[in-house]
């Protein structure tokens, strides 16, 4: 993968890790204890396509969601940081 690509991923990362951090502090905030949430499965290749229908789920069981997909794309934006730094490393040599 070029650096360029490198840095568009991590991007991306960021922009969706910033995503799951709003939705951690509105739910630390929310003194409600169900939420909703919404899924779109955007594909072709599955018979059964869902639908466009809200969810409610207990905070507690999104949040913990939420937490663990944080982490999950703190380690994947580390990684590619460590990856450019890596890359950028060797290039100057």
């Amino acid at each position: 993968m070029t650096r360029l690509e490198k840095v568009g991923e991590l991007k991306e990362i960021e922009e969706r890790l910033q995503i799951v951090r709003e939705n951690i502090k509105a739910l630390d905030s929310s003194y409600y204890k169900e939420c909703t949430i919404r899924i779109f499965v955007n594909t072709e290749d599955f018979k059964y396509k869902g639908n466009r229908e809200d969810l409610l789920v207990v905070n507690d069981m999104f949040y913990n969601y939420l937490k663990e997909e944080e982490r999950k794309l703190e380690n994947d934006s580390m990684e590619l940081v460590e990856d450019l730094a890596l890359q950028m490393g060797s290039e100057r040599k």
